[in-house]
């Protein structure tokens, strides 16, 4: 699999996300860029149900490996969260807002499971984070989550659990966002 390939894939997605979000919403879309030691990628996130609940794509290349040395090649996953915002306050008489979310998502994506076995993947995912905006224009979030699937290997032609969604829970992501 072509690693730039894949990148200019990941980042068309989100620019097609990006448009589509503009024409759904008139509130507040946010987009920028996803960073984890799991990966890095793009991230857009657009307000739904009246502002408490958020829709979240996230384009990541999966770094399970490529940090270590074990490979060169970072797989691709595409995610994507419906997040319930469950706390949020407005921090006194300044701009600045913190809000802690949660919610369901699913993830689909060609990724490194055991022992270095590339492959395609499909999993149910879960994320809880916590957002800061010290801006009304920017948007800074710490996330953990988890994907519950399967791994499927083409060389052996087998199907089994992804335990790289499991085993990587307690790695944070950190989202940089524009809001627009």
């Amino acid at each position: 699999m072509c690693t730039k390939g894949l990148t200019v894939s990941l980042l068309l997605s989100a620019t097609l996300l990006l448009a589509v979000s503009f024409g759904a919403s008139a509130q507040k879309v946010s987009a920028g860029a996803l960073f984890s030691p799991k990966g890095c990628g793009v991230i857009v996130s657009v307000p739904a149900a009246g502002g408490e609940c958020r829709a979240t794509f996230e384009g990541l290349l999966d770094l399970n490996g490529v940090l270590l040395g074990k490979t060169r090649r970072p797989g691709g996953m595409l995610r994507f969260f419906y997040d319930y915002t469950f706390f949020h306050r407005n921090c006194g008489d300044s701009p600045a807002e913190f809000s802690l979310y949660a919610g369901p998502g699913a993830m689909v994506g060609y990724v490194r499971d055991r022992d270095g076995i590339f492959g395609p993947a499909a999993a149910l995912s879960g994320e809880f984070g916590m957002a800061y905006s010290p801006l009304p224009c920017f948007r800074l979030s710490l996330g953990f989550n988890v994907d519950l699937g399967l791994h499927f290997d083409v060389d052996d032609s087998k199907t089994r659990i992804y335990l790289a969604g499991l085993t990587r829970v307690w790695m944070p992501q950190i989202a940089l966002m524009y809001c627009f």
